[in-house]
């Protein structure tokens, strides 16, 4: 739906949305989001006359719009670093890179991020993505949360290798980590193409 070029207006034919009940529709498309609502719209609130309507749907679209962009407009906090960031993941990146490797912490673009992303020095990919047990990975709301998305890793995010340390394998051997993790890297073999993103 967009405004019309040759009128201005915007044309308030929205099938369902505008007939009697139909912001019905409306609360039932917007109360399924789980988390989050992600909300695009090739018209602003405006566009929509409620002079030229009795739709109750209509209304009810509009004043959502309008309090969307009320939230758009608020300044946003930087997103939170991972939960998973603390002293363990800083002395595990601190040995692989003092092991000649290296490392970054809380990589990713989503919700979905890895505790530590590892390479060869000079690759132009991240070889590895490691991710560690704490507080973050408690917290993961289901066992597929825990358990089933980082397998996604290699599958679907494309990272070329991935592995799991538990704080208690640290904690008892940290230089065996270091050269588990370092070995991992090395099978990954060489990467050229575009960066893994978690």
């Amino acid at each position: 739906f967009s405004v019309d070029p040759a009128t201005g207006q915007l044309p308030l034919t929205f099938g369902p949305l505008v007939n009697q009940g139909g912001e019905r529709r409306l609360n039932v498309a917007i109360t399924r989001a789980r988390k989050q609502v992600l909300l695009f719209s090739s018209f602003d609130p405006a566009h929509i006359d409620l002079a030229r309507t009795t739709s109750q749907g209509l209304a009810d679209l509009r004043a959502y719009l309008e309090f969307a962009v009320g939230l758009s407009s608020v300044e946003q906090a930087p997103p939170p670093r991972s939960a998973n960031r603390g002293r363990f993941t800083e002395a595990l990146a601190d040995q692989l890179c003092a092991a000649g490797y290296e490392c970054e912490l809380d990589v990713g673009h989503s919700s979905f991020r890895v505790d530590l992303a590892v390479r060869m020095p000079g690759d132009d990919r991240w070889r590895l993505a490691v991710l560690v047990d704490g507080p973050g990975w408690a917290s993961r709301p289901t066992v597929a949360d825990r358990d089933g998305a980082p397998v996604l890793l290699p599958a679907v995010m494309h990272w070329p290798a991935m592995m799991r340390v538990w704080l208690p394998q640290w904690i008892r051997d940290p230089a065996g980590v270091v050269t588990r993790v370092g070995d991992a890297v090395r099978a990954a073999g060489p990467q050229t193409s575009t960066e893994g993103t978690g």
